[in-house]
């Protein structure tokens, strides 16, 4: 490919170059996990859910038979909340025709809403309804729901597998918002007060993405130094309605941290390092070009500002720039000096 591209004026803002990743929102991703031991049968879960299939909040997604001994302790837990239960009531009952102590009364209050306690998170989690659920037979599963709407990553288990508590079931991400996570050298620490915006280009995307552009905002910057990189977490939201960034994706990102002024630039494509000096390749006329060496500014959005070496009107190569300099080599041209190729 080969392209060039005139020499103007654009807005140009000093940036800090940082590396990154996309990352998943806290609240939009979430690790479902199994919190009963148990078999996930294949009569129980006729439509088990496929990765990249969307799934709503509380939806049921599967559901577990747990272990024999499992059971046991849900009937257990069941009965010992229901005789709580009709204690305290009749504690209650005898203490209004003061038939029993003070202290009596407020024991069995405290033992009934202990068993409360416990009974009300069992019912919370395992998503039983009332007390007429639980008759011993009846409890035969635990249904495993959604906690946030989102798309299934992955399903980590097969029909007719032995589970147990604690193990992953399913990953679930609402890619519809990510965090741009930004590692920046402990260098440019000050500069992090004055940040405006931020741009990156990911792995895939020749384009850059611009946080501003994608409804994102700067969430925070890090108050803990890295040990090994000797770097700051700079974190932003990025709107990602059409789901073009991918969790985990690596990105190289560009933080507007400072002044803002209007310069000659050239893409970043066009500059080229010569021992240890900038240049650039400048077309004369033709396959006519010229090497020039420069003094560069600020670097923004794919762009780097000119302060020397090149005039504003002259035609940069932007694509292509490679071979050109290969051809330059087969022949001692004077910077500032054209040849053909």
């Amino acid at each position: 490919d080969f392209r060039t591209e005139s020499v103007q004026a654009r807005e140009l803002s000093a940036s800090i170059r940082a590396v990154g990743e996309i990352l998943p929102q806290v609240n939009r991703h979430a690790e479902i996990t199994a919190l009963v031991g148990g078999v996930i049968l294949g009569d129980q879960n006729p439509k088990l859910p496929e990765p990249g299939q969307q799934a709503a909040k509380h939806e049921i997604l599967a559901v577990i038979s747990p272990h024999l001994n499992n059971l046991n302790n849900l009937n257990s837990i069941h009965s010992e909340y229901l005789l709580a239960k009709a204690n305290y009531e009749r504690a209650e009952n005898m203490f209004a025709k003061q038939l029993v102590s003070e202290q009596s009364y407020q024991e069995a209050k405290l033992a009934f809403e202990a068993q409360r306690a416990g009974y009300e998170l069992l019912v919370q989690q395992s998503g039983f309804r009332s007390d007429d659920d639980l008759n011993g037979s009846s409890i035969l599963h635990f249904p495993v729901k959604s906690p946030i709407e989102g798309v299934i990553q992955e399903v980590h288990f097969h029909i007719g597998e032995t589970i147990e508590a604690g193990d992953p079931l399913f990953t679930i991400t609402n890619p519809s918002q990510v965090i741009l996570e930004a590692n920046v050298p402990l260098a440019h620490v000050a500069e992090l007060q004055n940040i405006t915006d931020a741009a990156f280009k990911i792995e895939g995307y020749d384009d850059e993405f611009v946080i501003s552009k994608r409804n994102g905002r700067l969430l925070s910057v890090g108050s803990v130094v890295d040990d090994e990189s000797r770097t700051i977490p700079v974190l932003f939201a990025v709107g990602n309605a059409d789901n073009l960034l991918k969790i985990g994706m690596f990105a190289e990102v560009s933080i507007k941290a400072g002044e803002t002024a209007r310069a000659l630039a050239v893409p970043q494509s066009a500059v080229f390092d010569d021992d240890g000096a900038p240049v650039a390749y400048v077309q004369i006329g033709g396959e006519l070009f010229a090497k020039r060496r420069l003094k560069t500014g600020l670097v923004d959005r794919g762009y780097v500002q000119i302060v020397e070496g090149i005039a504003a009107g002259e035609r940069v190569v932007a694509e292509g720039g490679y071979q050109v300099k290969l051809a330059s080599l087969t022949s001692s041209v004077p910077a500032g000096h054209g040849h053909p190729h």
